[in-house]
Order: structure tokens, then C-alpha cells, then sequence
């Protein structure tokens, strides 16, 4: 199979004729596999970014970014664009030479036009599609699911738990080529990131992992670095939040990152070790523009969860203001929630920061509640709803009360239809 026929094979999957490809995979020889990967998934190229391809075409033609982004003002349509370029017959290219093309314009080795000469439009359309990281109607697990050779059968891919694209894919491949007895060994993991889920208050936290948490400063993609004897999960900005050693499987999260402290490549990682969940406004507020990761602190198991990740907008609740009081320190509101269609009572929330203060009482003016009179109680008057958003980790059954509840903001466009019910927070 050259890549004239790779790329004919892939546009008539893409749309919809999904036999041909999968059918010819299996005859691709060993040497040209992993290139075949890197054409259809670009596992190992320098994926460039919308902005960035505009910026270089705009380059090259002499024209200005805001032109370009004009004439192709999404990732679809640049694709599009930049196949049309493409006018040639097609060099008749190995699929080693395509991806070698593909890897060396990645780098900054090649300009789209030279690339415009070497390829004929269907050719172009998976080529760039590829290294803008178009999404593929083909996943990774069907790729080497219909590559198997030298003995690894699917029973060895579902085993080791490869699904969809969570996994290196070059990685299994070279396994499968050169050391396929290892796939299928008691002794061998190949490791892939672990699934994470969203928490919500019906895990406790205190009986999942005792009450750990990571704290990952930033957002954004997470990847895998291979070591001779270990592979370690991190940040693009280096934080490491987990690692496998593989010739040492029994050990649990905190010794894994314990050994890997003692090894010498610290110098371009920071490790993020586990530690007992803070306040939770100290967590809140990291969350806000950080990773909060609730870990599997047990030995690494492929087909467990990694963990839970805090996602804020899920713990935001819709509360009514009852009452308010202060002194000249702190600001205190009870909050109600509903129970069928009555009030309820669920605690009080207190506000020390002077600007949020001022919002609150800005919103009280807004809607004509009194003043407060010297330290005494303003309670609202059944006719008044205003709606206060809060977060909290969870609602404690006995005392009717939401735990450590912070304040989120004031929702003039919600009522009192959009007020928790009871029955909604109690697990």
C-alpha cells in the first residue's frame, strides 16, 4: 500500500464505506506500520494549531494573518483550502516517505508549498487534516485491531483494556513487531492513562482514598513520557502526578512518587505529591483555574479508575436569601432550599471579602430590602426570591445543612423554579 491508496482508502471511510480500509490494513508490511499510524493518527508529530498554520500560509504568500483567516476562518475550511492547493497527480509517495514528509513539515523543515507539489487533493486532505489534528472517523483500537500480527490477538488488546484513542499507539506497535511475547505475559503491563470521573458529594471522599487530593496548578492536556524502566504521567508544564515503574508493580501512589523523587531527572519535572484534602475554600479556589484531582492512591491496576476530578460547575447550588446580618467584620446570610414547595432552612453562609460584601448589599438595594438597623436580623419577606449561588461539597443529612458552603454569586434571572430541592442534594 502506497499513500495515494491510503488516502483514497480513508476518504471512502470517512464517508461511510468503512470495509476497504479495514480490510487492506492487515496488509501493510511491519516496517511501514508505525508510519501508517503516523499518517492517520500523527502520534508522532507536531500537531500545529489553527493560528499557527494561518501565520505560516500568510507567511509564505506575503499577506497579512487577517486575509488568510478571512478566506479560511475555521480549521474545516483551511483544510479544505489547503488541499485545493494541491494540484498535482500525487508522487505515488511510500507511506514512509508521506510520513517523513509530514513529520519534517511539522518541524518547520517545509513550507505548504513544497508539500502543494508532492500530492494530489485526496492525498492533501488526510495529510493536513492529520497534522492540524482533524478529528478521525477511524479510532486507534480499530487501527491495531486490524494490524494484528505475529501472534497478539484480540483477546491481548482487550486484556490490556486498549479502547478508542487513550493509548500510544506507536508504542503498542513496536511491542507487536519486535517483542510480541510480551503482550500477552503475566510479568508485562503496558500502561495507558487510567479513566478519570467527575465526583460528585455521593463518594466520600474519606473512605475512597482517606481524604487525598492533588493539587495540579494549570489546565489543559496531559501526557505520557517513557523512561527505560518507568513512564510518568504529567502536565505539558512538567508537574508529575503519577509514574509506573515496571519492573516494581506492587507499589501504591505515594511510594511511586516517592521513588521517583530519588531518580535524576527532577530537573525538568516538579512532582505533585498527594495530601490531605485543606478547607474547602482553599480547594474551591483552586479549582477555579487548577486541576483537583481526587486520586487512586492504591498499586496501579489497568483496569481501575484513576481517580475524580472536582468540577466546580457541578457542585453549584441555587439557594433563597432568608435573612442577613453583620458586624463590622463579617457578613452572614441564611439560605433556604425547597422541600416540595416550602422553604427549608439550610444553614448560613458568611462573607468577610469587602468586595463581595458590597455586591451583596448592592442586590439588596436593587431589590428594596431594608438596610440593616445596628446588629439586628433582617429577615426577607416571603414575596422577595433573590437567588444566591453557592458551592458546596456536599449536604449533611442530620443537620439539614450544606457543609462548607462558599459563596458563588447573585442570579437575577433565576426564581424560584431554579431553587434546589431537598430531595435533589440529600445522597
Amino acid at each position: 500500500m502506497n499513500f495515494n491508496s491510503l488516502s483514497s482508502l480513508y476518504e471512502e471511510h470517512r464517508l461511510g464505506r468503512k470495509d476497504p480500509l479495514v480490510s487492506k490494513l492487515k496488509n501493510i508490511p511491519d516496517h511501514e506500520l508505525r508510519h501508517a499510524s503516523t499518517l492517520l493518527f500523527g502520534e508522532d508529530v507536531n500537531v500545529w494549531g489553527y493560528q499557527k498554520m494561518i501565520t505560516h500560509i500568510a507567511k509564505e504568500m506575503g499577506m497579512f494573518t487577517e486575509v488568510v483567516s478571512d478566506i479560511a476562518s475555521t480549521k474545516k475550511e483551511l483544510i479544505s483550502n489547503l488541499s485545493s492547493e494541491s494540484i498535482g497527480s500525487g508522487k505515488k509517495f511510500s507511506l514512509t516517505e508521506a510520513a517523513n514528509t509530514l513529520r519534517a513539515f511539522s518541524q518547520g523543515e517545509m513550507s505548504f508549498m513544497d508539500c502543494a507539489k508532492l500530492m494530489n487533493q485526496i492525498e492533501a486532505k488526510l495529510f493536513w487534516s492529520t497534522l492540524l489534528g482533524a478529528r478521525k472517523p477511524i479510532t486507534k483500537e480499530t487501527f491495531i485491531l486490524n494490524t494484528l500480527r505475529n501472534g497478539v490477538t484480540k483477546g491481548n488488546i482487550l486484556e490490556n483494556n486498549y479502547k478508542g484513542n487513550d493509548f500510544q499507539l506507536n508504542k503498542v506497535i513496536n511491542i507487536m513487531i519486535h517483542t510480541p511475547h510480551l503482550m500477552s505475559t503475566d510479568n508485562h503491563i503496558i500502561y495507558k492513562r487510567r479513566p478519570l470521573k467527575r465526583w460528585t458529594d455521593k463518594i466520600i471522599l474519606t473512605e475512597y482514598n482517606n481524604g487525598y487530593v492533588q493539587l495540579i496548578e494549570g489546565k489543559g492536556n496531559r501526557v505520557l513520557t517513557t523512561y527505560d524502566d518507568f513512564i510518568i504521567e504529567h502536565t505539558i508544564d512538567g508537574v508529575v502526578y503519577d509514574v509506573y515503574f515496571f519492573n516494581d508493580k506492587e507499589l501504591d501512589l505515594v511510594n511511586r512518587l516517592d521513588k521517583l523523587n530519588n531518580k535524576n531527572i527532577l530537573e525538568d519535572y516538579i512532582i505533585c505529591f498527594p495530601k490531605p484534602i485543606p478547607s474547602w475554600m482553599i480547594v474551591e479556589e483552586w479549582a477555579k483555574s487548577n486541576t483537583v484531582r481526587f486520586p487512586n492512591m492504591k498499586t496501579y491496576e489497568p483496569h481501575t479508575l484513576g481517580g475524580y476530578l472536582l468540577v466546580l460547575n457541578d457542585l453549584i447550588r441555587s439557594v433563597r436569601i432568608s435573612h442577613y446580618y453583620a458586624n463590622e467584620f463579617t457578613l452572614k446570610i441564611g439560605m433556604e432550599i425547597l422541600d416540595g414547595t416550602d422553604f427549608m432552612l439550610c444553614g448560613e453562609i458568611e462573607i468577610n471579602d469587602a468586595d463581595e460584601k458590597g455586591y451583596f448589599y448592592r442586590t439588596m438595594s436593587k431589590h428594596g430590602v431594608e438596610n440593616q438597623i445596628r446588629k439586628e436580623k433582617v429577615s426577607l419577606s416571603d414575596d422577595k426570591c433573590i437567588v444566591m449561588d453557592i458551592t458546596s461539597p456536599s449536604f449533611d443529612i442530620t443537620t439539614r445543612t450544606f457543609r462548607q458552603p462558599t459563596f458563588f454569586n447573585f442570579d437575577s434571572e433565576k426564581g424560584i423554579g431554579e431553587i434546589s430541592q431537598l430531595v435533589d442534594v440529600m445522597v
